[in-house]
């Protein structure tokens, strides 16, 4: 072999050799923050555990509500509810495509529908604002589930756990557990609102029955109603456009929001300002001609 041909292949192992040097010190000097980061993101994962909220109860102790587990396949920007069955053969192979959200089912369904309000999935505007919400958790919607969102909520927790080159889970790294929200006994008589739904036999009307001494509310149902729970998973959007065309206007809580005749019961106040301004006393009548 010629010198030259002999010094051009010790040129390129040079050059081999110093372009390996040179990775080397890349890889372990320059990027090695970045990689032993990467690497650990590979290693180890991080899961948010759902928390449940706190139990509704009517005046007699019976629950109003019954927390229950639902399945949540999350790809991309499509969000589809999984029965526990397929969650758990998906999970075993994509659990990150896999969430698990603690929601409502409602036993009483619609006679307590716009008193106590549904669960809905927070919307980007909350999400942003609500430091606590993130894309994908339900937050209370109309009645007690919204009003008092803030205290039957509960806090969620978190593990952190190792995988395996497949991704399985080879053990946990630390733990935090999911704290439940309050339980709330709340004034409302759940067998007396369905009497009073009973009663109105689907026709458009509100029945409201208050304490006379404490003024705590009874019966709150506004007729007709919705069935919450089939609001579960999100609803069909022919059915829920159905709702909405309806002209009974199941959504509408005619207790809270119609607008009456206030009838005879009006009567009592002007004749007690009547009295109190000495305008009237016990003796005064006045002819009433409809």
């Amino acid at each position: 072999m010629s010198k030259g041909k002999i010094r051009l292949l010790f040129i390129l192992q040079l050059v081999v050799f110093f372009g390996l040097i040179f990775r080397l010190i890349e890889l372990q000097l320059i990027g090695g923050a970045k990689n032993r980061v990467l690497a650990e993101e590979n290693r180890v994962r991080r899961e948010q555990i759902p928390a449940s909220r706190g139990i509704l109860i009517d005046r007699r102790g019976r629950p109003l509500v019954e927390n229950t587990p639902y399945y949540y396949l999350t790809q991309e920007d499509k969000v589809k509810l999984l029965a526990r069955e397929q969650a758990l053969a998906l999970s075993a192979k994509s659990p990150e495509l896999v969430k698990l959200v603690i929601g409502r089912t409602y036993p009483f369904g619609e006679s307590l529908a716009h008193y106590l309000g549904y669960l809905g999935e927070a919307n980007e505007d909350e999400v942003e604002f609500w430091l606590h919400l993130e894309p994908g958790d339900l937050v209370g919607r109309g009645g007690v589930e919204q009003v008092y969102d803030s205290i039957v909520r509960g806090t969620k927790g978190w593990e952190i756990f190792e995988v395996d080159a497949f991704g399985s889970k080879v053990r946990t790294v630390g733990e935090q557990s999911a704290w439940p929200g309050n339980d709330l006994q709340l004034a409302i008589d759940a067998e007396l609102s369905q009497t009073a739904l009973e009663a109105l036999s689907g026709r458009p009307g509100a029945v409201v029955v208050t304490e006379a001494k404490t003024g705590r509310l009874v019966v709150l149902v506004s007729s007709p109603s919705y069935d919450p729970n089939r609001l579960i998973g999100g609803l069909d959007q022919a059915d829920y456009q159905r709702w909405l065309d309806d002209p009974d206007r199941p959504f509408f809580n005619r207790a809270l929001g119609g607008v009456y005749q206030p009838g005879s019961t009006f009567k009592i106040v002007t004749a007690l300002a009547g009295l109190e301004e000495g305008k009237i006393d016990v003796s005064t009548t006045v002819g009433d001609t409809g």
